[in-house]
Order: C-alpha cells, then sequence, then structure tokens
C-alpha cells in the first residue's frame, strides 16, 4: 500500500512537471509571437508616415475611394 502511494505521488509530480514544462514554452512562444507584433506595428507605422510625407507633398490629387 506504501509503494502504491509513493507511486501516485511521483506520477503526480510528472504530470505537474510535464504540465509546466509545456506552459513555459508556451509563453516562450508567446512572447516570441509578441515581440513580432511589435516589430511589425513599428515598420507598419514606419511605411505610413513615409506615404503620408509622400503623398502630402506631391502636386496632384489623390483621392481614396472605399
Amino acid at each position: 500500500m506504501r509503494l502504491l502511494l509513493i507511486g501516485i505521488g511521483a506520477l503526480g509530480l510528472l504530470v505537474v512537471a510535464v504540465f509546466l514544462a509545456m506552459q513555459r514554452r508556451a509563453n516562450a512562444r508567446l512572447s516570441r509571437a509578441y515581440a513580432q507584433l511589435q516589430q511589425s506595428e513599428t515598420a507598419l507605422e514606419a511605411s505610413e508616415k513615409r506615404l503620408r510625407a509622400v503623398t502630402d507633398n506631391i502636386p496632384a490629387l489623390i483621392s481614396h475611394v472605399d
């Protein structure tokens, strides 16, 4: 009986360890994805600023139809 309880406890610890490892890996992937999103947003903002600077300084009429 004592051996069974030790085995169940060890199995429980193993399950918790696996879960924590999976959670850590998922958090790392999420952090990388968030950093990539921030870089993309920064690049988009810079691109929009360049486009606005070009369109504001050309001597032509530009319209956007949605």
